[in-house]
C-alpha cells in the first residue's frame, strides 16, 4: 500500500492538506458500498464493512472495532498504518479513536482536509474538534484527493435500473407517504426536507434499486417540498418509462450533479431540514 500512499500523498499536496480522512461510509452512508466507493479497502486493503483511516505527509492512522480486531491486523500493513481499534481490551492492538489520533500526531498549524460529501456534519463537527485542539485547520475540499489518486483503475459507477416497489408490499401510496411528510414539514415552518439516505428516497417514492450488494437501494439524492412534491437526483439512464409513470408527474427527475443548485433555490426560500447525523456536510454547507 506505500505505493497508493505515496499517490494520495501528493495529491494531498496539490490541494494543500497535510492530513486527509477516509471514511469507510460512501456519499450516501452506507454499510456497503459499491466498488467505485470502496476507498478504505483501496488504500488499506481492509475488506469489512466499518472501519476509517487517516492519512497524514509521513504516517497514517487505520480504525475499526472489535468485529474487525483480527481481520484488520491481518489485511492492513502495519509497516504503512499505526492500526488501532476503537474498542477496548483488544491487546495487543491499541484502543484509539480517529479523532485521538489525529489529535495526537497531527502537526500544529497543518491543514487537515476532509470530503464533504463522505462525512456528516456530527462527523465533521468529530474531526474538527480534534483538527483544532491538535493546532490544526480543518479544510473542506472540493475534489476527493483519494479519487484523483485512484486515477482510471477505479470502477465506474452502477447504473443499475430502478423498478417499481408494488403497493402490495410497500404498503402505502407514495404520494400519501409525500402528503405525510409535507403536512410536517409545514407544522414544523420549513420549505422542504433534504433526503440524502437512498433507503429513505426508496420508501418514500415505492421504488427500488441493485446499486449496491445485498441493499436494494437506487443511490440518489431528493428534496421533499412542503408542497408535496419532490425534486429526485438521479441517473437519467437508471430510471425507465415505467418508473417516470410510477412516480407520477408530482415528482421531478434531475441529473444528480443539479442537487447542489437545487439546494441553493430551496434554501433562498426558507428552512431546509437535514439530519446532522446521516447527510453529507456538504449539503449543510451548501444551505
Amino acid at each position: 500500500m506505500s505505493d497508493k500512499l505515496d499517490k494520495l500523498r501528493a495529491e494531498m499536496k496539490k490541494r494543500g492538506v497535510d492530513g486527509f480522512f477516509i471514511p469507510r461510509a460512501d456519499e450516501f452512508q452506507g454499510e456497503y458500498v459499491p466498488a467505485c466507493a470502496e476507498r478504505l479497502e483501496w488504500i488499506t486493503g481492509f475488506t469489512g464493512s466499518a472501519g476509517s483511516a487517516v492519512a497524514l505527509t509521513s504516517k497514517a492512522g487505520f480504525f475499526s472495532f472489535v468485529r474487525y480486531t483480527l481481520q484488520g491486523s491481518a489485511q492492513v500493513d502495519a509497516n504503512d498504518f499505526d492500526i488501532c481499534n476503537i474498542s477496548e481490551n483488544q491487546h495487543p492492538i491499541p484502543t484509539m479513536t480517529p479523532y485521538q489520533w489525529i489529535e495526537k500526531n497531527l502537526g500544529a498549524g497543518e491543514v487537515f482536509g476532509i470530503d464533504p460529501w463522505l462525512d456528516s456534519p456530527n462527523e465533521a463537527a468529530r474531526i474538527r474538534t480534534a483538527v483544532e485542539k491538535a493546532g490544526g485547520t480543518l479544510a473542506f475540499l472540493d475534489s476527493n484527493p483519494l479519487d484523483a489518486a485512484w486515477g482510471a483503475a477505479r470502477p465506474a459507477k452502477p447504473m443499475e435500473p430502478a423498478v417499481v416497489h408494488p403497493l402490495v408490499f410497500s404498503g402505502k401510496p407514495s404520494d400519501e407517504k409525500r402528503r405525510d411528510v409535507a403536512a410536517e414539514l409545514v407544522t414544523k415552518g420549513s420549505v422542504a426536507l433534504a433526503v440524502t439516505l437512498p433507503e429513505e428516497i426508496c420508501w418514500l417514492l415505492n421504488i427500488r434499486g441493485n446499486d449496491v450488494p445485498k441493499t436494494p437501494f437506487v443511490l440518489s439524492y431528493a428534496l421533499a417540498h412542503a408542497d408535496g412534491k419532490v425534486d429526485w437526483f438521479v441517473d437519467a439512464a437508471k430510471i425507465s418509462d415505467e418508473v417516470r409513470q410510477w412516480v407520477g408527474p408530482d415528482v421531478t427527475i434531475h441529473p444528480r450533479e443539479d442537487f447542489k443548485a437545487h439546494l441553493e433555490q430551496t434554501a433562498a426560500a426558507g428552512k431546509i431540514w437535514v439530519d446532522p447525523a446521516s447527510a453529507p456536510v456538504a449539503v449543510e454547507n451548501i444551505i
